[in-house]
């Protein structure tokens, strides 16, 4: 037992009024309940905050992510085309002992080759306007 909290009793034990429920102070149950309730709406509110955070840190990474892959799919776009011009310059040494009719041959199968690249390029950008048209139009 408690030395000060006989004293403050009057001798009493005080564990007998902390369990008797017609002792307990109805003001100081309130109180205490709404305190908790308040406790509790703030730390709710700190979640909330840190869920809505967390929300915004997804959204910006999401965002990263699609500029590195556009930087990327661009340096791979940059690669084909420093392949593609280096296997022209060597194939350009092999242009030194062709014939004529051989050349235009050759210059018959890029440009045919350059045509279907770009037609396929400019189906692309067409289906991509048609999309992006789409898009824009709200129902």
């Amino acid at each position: 037992m408690d030395p000060d909290n006989r004293n403050r009793t009057g001798g009493q034990d005080n564990t007998s009024t902390l369990l008797d429920p017609s002792k307990f102070n109805r003001d100081d149950l309130d109180k205490n309940l709404l305190h908790l309730l308040d406790y509790q709406m703030k730390e709710l509110e700190k979640y909330r905050a840190a869920v809505h955070k967390m929300g915004q840190d997804i959204l910006t990474l999401r965002q990263t992510i699609r500029d590195l892959e556009a930087h990327n799919s661009q340096l791979r776009r940059d690669l084909a085309k420093y392949n593609d011009a280096t296997r022209l310059l060597l194939d350009s040494q092999e242009l030194d002992g062709l014939s004529k009719p051989e050349l235009a041959a050759r210059y018959g199968k890029l440009y045919v080759g350059n045509l279907m690249v770009s037609s396929y390029g400019k189906l692309h950008y067409d289906n991509f306007l048609v999309s992006s048209e789409l898009a824009s139009y709200h129902y």
